[in-house]
This record gives structure tokens, C-alpha cells and sequence, in this order.
């Protein structure tokens, strides 16, 4: 986070928690998903002679490191969100509950 979650006002918290979500959103469908279905798509072996396609083990690495390396920029957005949602969470608590 660019500044400490505490100093945040309930306000700026359910601002960033939606720039975060909208990222997130982003992310999966832009990033995280057609990289996904490349891999899948490189990895299939189709049942007739015609769809039969040598693919080189190092194609095959570098989509797997490609989606790994999407799936950690994932973690580390839910990360956030959840560490963000969750301070949200005891601030809405304080104010609803007094606690």
C-alpha cells in the first residue's frame, strides 16, 4: 500500500478497496485467463493425425512460467484487497457497534 492502512479514513479505504477490485477484475480477465487458455490450448493433443503438433518443451515452460508469474501478481493483489477489506471490516464494526 502506498501509505499506512491506519492513517487511512474509512473513505479512502472503500476507494482503494474498489480501485483494487476493479484491478483485480482486469488483471483476471486481460492477464490471468488468456494466458491460461494459452497454456491450455498449447498443452491439448487433438485426436486426429491432422491436429497432431510437435510442441517443444520449452513452449510449454514458458506458458507455465507465464501463468505462474500472473498467478503470484494475483496473490499479491488479493493480498491487498484482503488485508485492506479486512480493516474495512473492524471500521465498519467501530462504527456501526461502537466497538
Amino acid at each position: 500500500m502506498d501509505h499506512s492502512i491506519e492513517s487511512m479514513t474509512l473513505q479512502d479505504k472503500v476507494k482503494k478497496s474498489e480501485v483494487l477490485v476493479r484491478e483485480m477484475i482486469e488483471h483476471l480477465e486481460l492477464g490471468f485467463l488468456p494466458k491460461l487458455k494459452n497454456l491450455q490450448k498449447i498443452s491439448r493433443v487433438g485426436n486426429s493425425q491432422s491436429q497432431l503438433e510437435e510442441i517443444a518443451d520449452l513452449t510449454v515452460r514458458n506458458h507455465v512460467v507465464q501463468v505462474l508469474e500472473s498467478e503470484q501478481f494475483t496473490e499479491s493483489l488479493f493480498e491487498k484487497l484482503s488485508v485492506l477489506t479486512d480493516a474495512l471490516e473492524k471500521d465498519m464494526n467501530d462504527v456501526l457497534y461502537g466497538k
